[in-house]
């Protein structure tokens, strides 16, 4: 398909609108960049494969595109080689029994448990990771550590 001068100058207006939304969000000048040239690449293979571009599309490609920024940067520890005891030293029971109740976890709560608690990032640093509001990933986090309180009771 080949698309018109209008198409193009519409993608380069939505390409400096998503690095201003990025410069907001607290991206760096050349990930702003980065992230904006993503999301005017598929609303280019968008518009390619037939389909129309509106501003509700348009902020649906931009957070994903953030989301899929931030899980990059953020570090995740893969629970397998998490040291949990710190020393090398055996695990003791109790370390054990929170070990198999995060291992039961789904990866999303494990992750956000993990990155809140064990990593010390603050709720408004993860919302964006998460792609929710603030409040939102308050109640995740509740729920999660209710979730963990239940395995680690044995109540089911």
């Amino acid at each position: 398909m080949d698309i018109g001068v209008e198409l193009l100058e519409t993608l380069e207006r939505l390409f400096e609108r998503a690095k201003r939304i990025c410069l907001k969000k607290g991206l760096n000048e050349q990930d702003a960049e980065d992230c904006a040239a993503e999301v005017r690449l598929h609303l280019l293979l968008h518009l390619q494969r037939g389909g129309l571009i509106s501003y509700a599309y348009f902020l649906h490609v931009l957070r994903g595109c953030l989301a899929d920024f931030w899980n990059s940067q953020l570090p995740t520890v893969p629970l397998e080689v998490a040291d949990l005891c710190g020393g090398g030293e055996p695990f003791s029971e109790l370390e054990l029994m929170v070990r198999l109740a995060l291992e039961q976890l789904e990866p999303a709560d494990r992750d956000l448990l993990w990155l809140h608690d064990g990593e010390g990032y603050t709720l408004k640093e993860l919302a964006p990771h998460f792609g929710c509001t603030e409040v939102c990933l308050r109640q995740r986090l509740h729920r999660a550590r209710q979730r963990l309180k239940r395995l680690l009771s044995d109540e089911k």
